[in-house]
């Protein structure tokens, strides 16, 4: 196994959902490889995350793996590792399953189908220095219904989180972007597990679970609908090899 890196934590990326709703769209291809004005959506997440230094990435796969794995294949500027998954096992099933490929003392967890603008320096930083055993990227810029409902307290501690809640007007919106303590991955389970529903419920009252807030919208390519303006909203700055959202 190559050394870690000290500064960047690895960065696991899930990509193993069957994307059922995006099917309408295409089915020969996984979600994760829907394109974005010619670009895989996956390699949008991939050109943040290689801008800012990260350089370890697992990607938690699934549905049509084949089809990541020979993308993946093609790209030598990282250490690109995947974690199959033989039977569908959730979000967080798909995390506690990759923990064997796990070197660093956090990590960095990304939903392969949304997108949003942030700093994994920053983000970091944060998790690090209010000692938290798992942070998550809020946005205060994305609204409308489907969304996770997170309600933070003054001391960015998480006081409640609901997934996709029947009646959502919440002002913070989960972006789908987790930094969470290796040991804490460990001490879950193994098996079927969602880290939206199961998971986080439950630290939020056990284990310092906190929240830090963009004012950046977010987007995921889930349904037809979000497919459409995530195309419209999401463009290429090719100076400088990133991706921005508007």
């Amino acid at each position: 196994m190559s050394q870690v890196n000290e500064v960047f934590p690895d960065v696991f990326i899930l990509c193993g959902g069957k994307g059922e709703r995006f099917r309408e769209i295409r089915e020969d291809i996984p979600k994760a490889l829907a394109p974005i004005k010619g670009v895989p959506f996956l390699d949008l997440l991939l050109i943040d995350l290689l801008s800012e230094g990260c350089r370890r990435i697992i990607l938690g796969t699934g549905y049509l793996s084949e089809h990541i794995e020979a993308h993946l294949q093609q790209r030598n500027d990282a250490e690109y590792l995947i974690s199959r998954e033989q039977t569908p096992l959730g979000t967080g099933g798909a995390i506690r399953n990759a923990l064997p490929l796990f070197g660093s003392d956090r990590v960095l967890v990304l939903n392969g189908d949304s997108y949003i603008d942030f700093s994994v320096k920053t983000l970091l930083n944060f998790h690090i220095s209010q000692h938290a055993e798992a942070t998550i990227l809020l946005s205060s810029g994305t609204k409308g219904k489907d969304y996770g409902n997170v309600e933070l307290r003054e001391d960015f501690k998480i006081l409640s989180f609901q997934e996709k809640p029947k009646n959502n007007d919440a002002r913070l919106i989960n972006a789908g972007v987790y930094c969470l303590q290796k040991d804490l991955i460990q001490l879950q389970p193994e098996g079927s597990a969602s880290l939206e529903r199961d998971w986080l419920p439950q630290w939020i009252y056990s284990n310092r679970v906190l929240g830090t807030v963009l004012p950046n919208p977010f987007y995921d390519i889930g349904t037809p609908e979000r497919f459409k303006l995530a195309k419209q909203k999401i463009k290429l700055i090719a100076t400088g090899g990133t991706s921005k959202a508007l």
